[in-house]
């Protein structure tokens, strides 16, 4: 399988053809999809060493060989106008893995806006705010997932984005 095969077979799913579990809390477990990080001073212990994970991975259920992981954040503060200009300006940006029998294959960044309000691409260019179809509808598919109503299509027209039909990703 080609890396244009599988994205086309993702951004062709549908919301129920993934099995998600979320990773968040002693409850949930980990993702096994970590990053560990050294910090000088982390919950009031000085230098330790920590794993941060996807708060949410999802298998596709016709071809297990598939999976997604997305949540490890990229940059809690994250300011561009058209994502700090909804009711709770907070905006933060989060990775996104698929990964192909058990290996990374593409890693791309959303945004988080709106407190948490629903899950953003990240447009082209600051200044025409175009993103590529199957961009839209990959961040689409993710936010369609963790949530139980997505909210997608409203907050995308209210950043102001519009769609363009150009290939996605570009390698």
């Amino acid at each position: 399988m080609t890396l244009s095969e599988l994205i086309d077979t993702i951004v062709s799913s549908s919301k129920e053809e993934w099995h998600s579990m979320a990773c968040w809390g002693a409850m949930s477990g980990p993702s096994y999809r970590d990053k560990l990080e050294f910090s000088y001073h982390y919950e009031g212990q000085p230098n330790v060493l920590h794993s941060v994970s996807h708060g949410m991975v999802a298998s596709y259920k016709p071809d297990l060989s598939i999976t997604l992981a997305w949540g490890l954040t990229a940059n809690d503060d994250f300011k561009e106008p058209w994502a700090n200009k909804f009711p709770d300006p907070k905006a933060s940006s989060h990775y996104a893995d698929i990964f192909f029998n058990n290996a990374l294959v593409y890693r791309v960044l959303y945004v988080v806006v709106d407190g948490g309000g629903a899950k953003l691409p990240i447009p082209k260019s600051r200044t025409e705010l175009l993103v590529p179809n199957d961009y839209s509808t990959f961040v689409s598919l993710l936010d369609d997932i963790d949530t139980y109503t997505s909210q997608y299509n409203q907050y995308f027209s209210q950043a102001g984005f519009k769609t363009i039909d150009i290939p996605w990703p570009e390698l």
